[in-house]
């Protein structure tokens, strides 16, 4: 599985960062505003803003 670490910035130039199952990273580079759109993406959608809520039980009660 690879997974989404996030963006760095080495010497002006912005890295997205991804990570696999055996930890080794593969950074790419990217543009200014290409990086600051993908991190808006990425953020919201790798990290859980909430909660995840378990059911409880759906019979009705009495």
């Amino acid at each position: 599985m690879i997974r989404y670490k996030g963006i760095k910035k080495k010497d002006k130039v912005h890295f997205i960062i991804f990570i696999n199952d055996k930890d080794n990273e593969v950074e790419i580079p990217l543009e200014d505003h290409i990086a600051e759109r993908f991190s808006i993406y990425l953020d919201r959608i790798a990290l859980p803003k909430a909660k995840l809520v378990e059911r409880e039980n759906d019979e009705p009660s009495e």
